[in-house]
């Protein structure tokens, strides 16, 4: 990891706001810092300038402690000295589109945000807590996870609604849109890995990129197989962006969603995909293992790929994030031919080694 050069390189005393908090990076752009319940404990979201207003990217997860946040936010500036026109959303993940339709009602400003994305938001969020439940059961029973963790999801209900309002009216952003900035244009780019269709920005005249999720400077971004839509190569889909911002160099100012800005966008892009390697390494030590031994089939699950990939003690949260994880890299060995894929009688997805 590159965490103590990246904070030297560009952040200086008070740069990175505090809970609920706002700083200015340029004339043009601020960078909020929203607080989440979970162990990565903040979101970023970032505010920029156009001749006609402000544009906010990103909402923050609907929670009190984000609307008593977003309340003192519009009281000053530079929301007391400019409209704010917009509210773009890259991606429908709670903590960036969870306050978006409540803040569009504080502020008046219209919603914009990507077709496939808004279409995830809006069939999981207006799902009940039954058909949410039977959903992540049938994927907990595909994955080979024991009856004791899968029971219990009946009584959970949907974990995605409750951390989201639905939103009203969109508009639709497509590839090939801009985004009008007060010294230039923001060029929109879709992309998928973290999510299905993620909206990252760049200025390329000043280097500045947006990236939200994709890229962050301390962690990995979660790459995960997506939950209520049909299997795909995530982690591919990574490697392909990886590898063309392998080519951006490293002399762009990169604000990411989660941690502080950095300008090693190159070097990182290639330390995420060695990262990536490694855990495809792993796994396929794993399946020979697992071939190799006296019972147990020789295939190897999901939940036993999560075992391997990250070896602690999780929560449920983190459960979930993990073994979508452990999927898309179980999934990606599959679709390039290094590993089979077998169901049994009960649904349970098996990995196993090509002879």
């Amino acid at each position: 990891m590159i965490e103590a050069a990246q904070k030297a390189d560009i952040i200086t005393p008070g740069t990175i706001p505090g809970a609920g908090q706002i700083s200015q990076l340029r004339d043009d752009i601020w960078w909020v810092r929203m607080p989440l319940p979970f162990r990565l404990n903040h979101v970023n979201l970032y505010v920029l300038r156009a001749d006609d207003g402000l544009t906010i990217i990103d909402a923050g997860m609907d929670a009190a402690e984000t609307a008593t946040h977003w309340r003192g936010l519009l009281a000053a500036p530079p929301f007391t000295q400019y409209a704010v026109r917009r509210i773009l959303i890259s991606h429908h993940h709670p903590d960036h589109v969870g306050f978006a339709a409540s803040l569009a009602v504080l502020t008046g400003a219209e919603v914009l945000m990507g077709a496939v994305e808004e279409q995830k938001h809006r069939i999981l969020g207006a799902m009940g807590d039954a058909e949410f439940a039977a959903l992540m059961a049938a994927r907990y029973q595909e994955y080979g996870f024991r009856d004791d963790i899968i029971a219990p999801l009946a009584g959970r209900g949907n974990h995605y609604s409750d951390k989201i309002k639905l939103l009203g009216a969109v508009r639709v952003l497509r590839a090939g849109d801009v985004l009008a900035g007060l010294h230039g244009t923001w060029q929109l780019r879709f992309d998928c890995g973290h999510s299905d269709d993620h909206i990252g920005l760049y200025d390329a005249g000043r280097r500045i990129y947006l990236c939200g999720d994709f890229l962050l400077p301390r962690i990995t971004p979660n790459i995960a197989m997506p939950l209520g839509s049909p299997q795909k190569d995530m982690l591919g889909h990574y490697f392909d962006y990886l590898a063309e911002m392998a080519d951006w160099g490293d002399d762009w100012l990169v604000l990411p969603g989660h941690d502080w800005a950095f300008h090693t966008l190159a070097r990182r892009a290639r330390d995420l995909i060695r990262h990536h390697q490694y855990r495809l390494d792993l796994l396929q030590e794993a399946a020979v293992a697992a071939a190799a031994a006296e019972c147990g089939g020789g295939g190897l699950t999901v939940a036993e790929a999560m075992d391997v990939l990250f070896p602690m003690q999780l929560n449920e949260h983190e459960r979930y994030f993990a073994s979508g994880e452990a999927a898309a890299h179980l999934y990606h060995l599959y679709q390039q031919k290094a590993l089979h894929r077998t169901i049994d009688s009960a649904g349970v997805v098996y990995y196993r080694q090509k002879a």
